[in-house]
């Protein structure tokens, strides 16, 4: 049947691959590697805007260029980590 993307993306190794690249690299780009992981597992929502390249000249280039980034949370609602802190 149908799967999350979170859980398509764990079947494929995504854990593993982040955890490999997290080892090899400075403790801020880890951070950014973790934070990723956890948008693209986690079910999160995301916005995506799809727009066509376009050259120094302003001609479309034929690229699609894509933008995507998390929601913004509501005002009022805790975050995940902030909900199950004890």
């Amino acid at each position: 049947g149908p799967v999350s993307q979170g859980e398509f993306l764990k079947h494929l190794g995504i854990e593993q691959r982040a955890t490999t690249l997290m080892a090899k690299t400075t403790p801020e780009v880890s951070e950014d590697i973790s934070g990723a992981l956890k948008r693209l597992t986690e079910g999160g929502r995301l916005t995506v805007d799809m727009k066509l390249g376009s050259d120094e000249k302003g001609e479309e280039t034929g690229e699609v260029v894509l933008d995507i980034q998390p929601l913004p949370r509501k005002e009022g609602k805790a975050k995940p980590e902030e909900a199950t802190a004890t």
